[in-house]
């Protein structure tokens, strides 16, 4: 288990994603669950969250632990909404991030309905990537008029998931 994340930074990372008050608990439990892959490129997307302890610039509370799950899905929602979609006038990565919410199954999480063992349990299957071919309880759903991808999903790296799921959908 990571420690606790600061306050100051929680916010920060929540501002950058259009994080609401009401899901506090679950912002919480993404930063306090480590972000763990099976896919070796998918490194780079922890290498995209800790960069943002970089860009904070003070205490954050988690020092040299990993990259959080919390920090992995807010950098790689800033990576796509600045470097793929930017036009300036959208946060897209705040859209990019509440997608990524509502594809875990995590949508309903708030303050006021808030399960550690649902949410726990809904993030085991991301990372253990346990996730149904139809992408269901994966960060992206693959096209589903394209089966070929369905069959890979769960051995494609998230940013090649992203990046599908964008062009269906961008």
């Amino acid at each position: 288990m990571i420690s606790r994340i600061s306050d100051g930074y929680l916010n920060w990372l929540m501002d950058k994603v259009d994080g609401e008050k009401g899901y506090l608990e679950l912002f919480r439990a993404l930063g306090s669950r480590e972000f763990t892959w099976t896919i070796k490129n998918d490194a780079n997307r922890a290498s995209d969250g800790l960069m943002l302890r970089d860009h904070y610039g003070y205490y954050t509370g988690l020092n040299e632990q990993p990259c959080t799950v919390l920090e992995m899905m807010v950098g790689l929602s800033i990576r796509v909404g600045e470097e793929l979609l930017w036009d300036g006038e959208v946060n897209y990565a705040g859209i990019i991030f509440w997608k990524m919410i509502e594809n875990l199954h995590l949508e309903m999480e708030t303050n006021w309905n808030f399960d550690d063992e649902y949410v726990d349990s809904r993030l085991d299957i991301f990372l253990g990537r346990n996730y149904g071919n139809d992408g269901d309880g994966a960060l992206f759903r693959p096209n589903q008029n394209h089966p070929k991808s369905q069959k890979r999903w769960k051995t494609t790296e998230v940013w090649y998931q992203m990046q599908s799921w964008l062009d269906e959908n961008f």
